[in-house]
């Protein structure tokens, strides 16, 4: 009944997909929505898109382990993110009229930083999308052990691939926005009821909270303990949690977003709602699974390696009868859906834009559009493959992260607010940050030092070497004025004529 359920629910995200085909004209309608949506939907798409398969697998079994340090960098890093993107990035882009930040990085430092910095892009998501693809591929197997079929999680990730793919391919944005607006509503429906029948059945949440050890509800790393192993590098992996994702505001997939408002007021306002939709609703999961583990304390397998990536399902199977069971998988669902049609459709319009479009630039508008669908079926054939290689979700959500925080974050922040900031600048920042990052997670554990000051190496290398870039290598070009108009809008969202 519940496959069932959840086969009906994946055809009317195809259903909805091929409906909004009708509204994609042209290569910006399919790769930006027209610049038509307004706060309400450009915000629940931005949240939807991030409210993922990390969210709610695999930080709600950390922190039922381990408490809120465990769960720094998702969800309250993500949502810091969200809101300075919101603060910092949303008005500036959207004025320039860029549609990726490879556009930007191409006008501002030059067409062969565009081409770099599109390649890394479009390269760094592929394992996002692999994290989907994964916690798909799970689902469809816990789903099908009822009937007593061995389901391999590879078969689910290929159904899934190519049910996200087809309805991506066919509609653009304007599907992925709504298949999201719909798949938010179910995802907000299924954590409320799942929550609220844990809540009765443990009898409220007070003999939880009392039960919890000390220091569970912390923000702050424990102190240092040598008679247990903890030292002072905890507050370095703290720091790192944060800035992970709070700090990497190269999220092509946000941008999109933000440049698919109606003004540069509401991009700001979308992303910023977003942020706290995210970190509001992102309570659910966390509530869920420590009042799972509460219930179910024999639910987690100490001996089996991210197990807690599969607590939340167990929580669902043990605790919840049919229906809730319907509701709630099908909000897994949605949570993964959105998630991966937005970071497939980002890598593809990068590629399409940023990679091929300088190759053909009398290329024609229909061309252009055909591209972007065939490089949506290419992205998530790749992120198919990545997919296969037996890592985590957490695992593959974090090598998104990184890449983009230590090669994008400080040439962009330079970029828009520092104008002595040019070229080598910018080189000097990418490749700094890049290549330290590398050396020092390669060496960590030689030189005894934690993967994780890996990230400190490269954000500190790019900022230091970008501002000695802009300092003694100075720009020379005059201030950036708005980028060619590709999608036949101004800055406020008004139509304007090529």
């Amino acid at each position: 009944m519940i496959l069932f359920f959840t086969i009906f629910y994946l055809i009317l995200n195809v259903a909805i997909g091929l409906w909004a085909a009708r509204k994609v004209k042209n290569s910006a309608d399919f790769a930006v929505a027209g610049r038509n949506l307004t706060v309400l939907v450009a915000s629940t798409s931005i949240f939807a898109t991030w409210f993922g398969a990390e969210t709610i697998m695999s930080s709600a079994g950390l922190f039922a382990k381990g408490g809120f340090a465990e769960v720094i960098r998702d969800p309250f890093g993500a949502a810091v993110c969200l809101v300075l993107m919101g603060i910092i990035i949303a008005r500036p882009m959207y004025k320039l009229g860029v549609i990726t930040f490879s556009d930007y990085f191409g006008a501002r430092y030059g067409k062969s930083l565009e081409l770099i910095s599109a390649a890394l892009m479009a390269y760094s998501y592929l394992s996002w999308i692999a994290g989907q693809l994964v916690a798909m591929g799970k689902i469809l197997q816990t789903m099908c052990e009822p009937y007593g079929w061995a389901f391999p999680v590879w078969a689910g990730v290929l159904i899934g691939a190519a049910i996200i793919a087809l309805y991506t391919c066919v509609g653009g944005m304007w599907a992925v926005s709504l298949t999201d607006f719909l798949q938010a509503g179910v995802i907000l429906a299924g954590l409320i009821m799942l929550l609220l029948s844990l809540l009765y059945a443990a009898g409220g949440f007070a003999p939880v909270v009392a039960a919890q050890p000390e220091g569970f509800f912390s923000f702050a790393p424990k102190p240092a303990d040598a008679a247990v192993g903890r030292t002072n590098t905890d507050w370095f992996l703290y720091l790192a949690a944060w800035m992970t994702i709070g700090f990497s505001f190269a999220q092509q997939d946000v941008l999109q977003r933000i440049m698919s408002a109606k003004s540069a007021n509401e991009a700001r306002r979308s992303s910023i709602t977003a942020g706290l939709m995210y970190v509001i609703i992102a309570f659910f999961p966390l509530m869920i699974g420590m009042l799972g583990l509460y219930l179910y304390p024999n639910l987690l397998n100490p001996a089996e390696e991210n197990s807690h990536e599969g607590l939340i399902l167990k929580i669902v199977s043990q605790h919840s009868g049919l229906f809730l069971q319907i509701v709630f998988f099908g909000a897994l669902t949605s949570a993964i859906m959105s998630t991966a049609s937005g970071a497939i459709l980002s890598p593809a319009t990068v590629i399409t834009e940023n990679l091929i479009r300088p190759l053909f630039p009398k290329m024609s508008d229909k061309t252009m559009l055909l591209l972007l669908r065939i490089s949506v079926l290419v992205v998530t054939a790749l992120a198919a493959v990545s997919a296969m290689s037996g890592k985590s979700i957490y695992e593959l959500n974090a090598e998104a992260s990184v890449i983009l925080l230590v090669t994008f974050s400080m040439p962009i922040l330079y970029g828009l607010y520092w104008h002595r900031a040019g070229f080598i600048s910018a080189v000097a920042a990418m490749l700094g940050g890049f290549l330290a990052w590398l050396l020092f997670l390669t060496y960590a554990e030689k030189w005894g030092y934690p993967e994780e000051f890996s990230l400190f190496a490269g954000l500190i290398s790019s900022a230091v070497l970008g501002a000695l870039g802009a300092l003694f290598f100075p720009n020379q070009q005059p201030p950036l004025q708005r980028i060619e108009n590709r999608d036949g809008v101004d800055e406020e969202g008004k139509t304007v004529l090529e």
